[in-house]
């Protein structure tokens, strides 16, 4: 599984996309997803929407993210199905603090 890590500030809501453009082929694009945090956070994330990457329909999932608690880091993950029968995780560690 790949793990990319990024900086969350405290108390912001935002945006983070986890781009599968490089997982499918062959015309391949997502068909469900499901967006979870597995680690004992007190960070909270939606369930994602299916948007298009690079002007490729269903080729990327966004899922908003909302608190934590500074220092914490908070594993989520991005599951999807492909229409092609494909299933996969991508995992976003998201450090809750300041980006110096």
């Amino acid at each position: 599984m790949q793990v990319e890590a990024r900086w969350h500030r405290p108390g912001a809501r935002l945006d983070y996309t986890f781009d599968w453009t490089d997982q499918l082929v062959d015309g391949d694009t997502i068909a469900s997803k499901a967006v979870s945090i597995v680690t004992d956070s007190a960070m909270t994330v939606d369930a994602g929407t299916i948007i298009a990457v690079g002007g490729v329909a269903a080729m990327g999932v966004v899922a908003w993210a909302t608190g934590g608690v500074l220092g914490d880091t908070a594993r989520v993950l991005c599951m999807v199905t492909t229409t092609a029968g494909r299933v996969d995780t991508l995992a976003l560690d998201l450090t809750v603090g300041y980006q110096f």
